[in-house]
């Protein structure tokens, strides 16, 4: 594989050809994941002015969106969109570092702690956050790459150096993972999905009198939305809600189609918020894209 790149600093952009052939070195285990991962996605990667990494389904249905919505001259730039998921990303580190294009790895906290089973070995268990002492990271891509924190509440109110790694040649990666929400009572969501509601308790309580634009009756609705609304009119209390969405999230409940509902509503130019933790990631993108080209950020 071979890169042609352009890069460089101010207004002197320059071209280079990389031969990402010796990238991985002698890790054959991520070469070989590499290779693969490449036979079955598109390669834009190679051509890109920036990566974003992204958990799963509903992070690659949205947040171009919320690009396109909040980042103008982000949305103009030749993105390109991984779905890996949080267990993957770092294999990808060498190519990173080789292409040396400014990356966002958005990925999730998946807390667990630690538990017996009823054969007496040690498990881990999914959980959501709670304010647990003994709660860990089950994410490999933050614990084996960046930042690596021991303890798990440091998490939450991290640093700008434990939110950005550069390599020794330079290239930059912005990491990003839930944070306490502020506006539910400092709640501290552990995936996309509940960040996004807490992020929006507002918004959807009032679908719940929704009317329909044509017949003016109040909307029925149906499906994962349905069950979203129902949550949030049902526990006031931000810390019930937390816990009851964790539930429903790894239960019966199709992500998928959530992220579908919420695609159409933001193609309509509804008011749903990108969760804080995203918004500063793509914040720190577009900034690095700006200087990259000479421009004011």
């Amino acid at each position: 594989m071979k890169r042609v790149a352009s890069t460089g600093t101010g207004v002197k952009p320059r071209t280079e050809v990389v031969n990402l052939g010796d990238a991985f070195g002698e890790d054959t285990q991520t070469r070989t994941f590499a290779e693969r991962y490449f036979q079955i996605q598109h390669t834009d990667l190679l051509f890109a002015d920036a990566a974003i990494f992204v958990e799963g389904t509903a992070e690659r249905m949205l947040v171009p969106l919320f690009i396109d919505r909040d980042f103008p001259k982000l949305a103009k730039k030749y993105v390109s969109f991984l779905d890996i998921g949080g267990s993957h990303a770092h294999r990808l580190r060498p190519l990173v570092e080789r292409l040396g294009i400014p990356t966002a790895v958005i990925t999730d906290l998946d807390p667990v702690v630690p538990t017996r089973n009823k054969n007496g070995r040690i498990v881990r268990a999914a959980v959501h956050i709670a304010g647990q002492a003994e709660l860990e990271c089950g994410n490999d891509t933050l614990t084996s790459w960046h930042p690596m924190l021991s303890d798990f509440q440091a998490y939450g109110k991290p640093t700008p150096a434990q939110l950005e790694w550069i390599s020794d040649s330079g290239a930059k990666v912005r990491f990003a993972w839930q944070l306490p929400v502020e506006a539910a009572s400092d709640q501290w969501p552990s995936s996309f999905e509940d960040a996004l509601v807490l992020s929006n308790i507002d918004w959807f309580k009032a679908l719940d009198e929704e009317k329909d634009a044509v017949s003016g009756k109040k909307k029925n609705h149906r499906g994962t939305l349905a069950k979203v609304i129902g949550l949030v009119l049902d526990h006031s209390d931000h810390t019930e809600l937390l816990k009851e969405l964790h539930a429903m999230l790894r239960g019966n409940f199709g992500k998928g189609d959530f992220a579908a509902t919420l695609f159409e509503r933001l193609n309509a130019g509804e008011a749903l918020a990108c969760p804080a933790y995203i918004a500063d990631a793509l914040a720190w993108l577009n900034g690095q894209l700006d200087i990259t080209a000479g421009e004011t950020p």
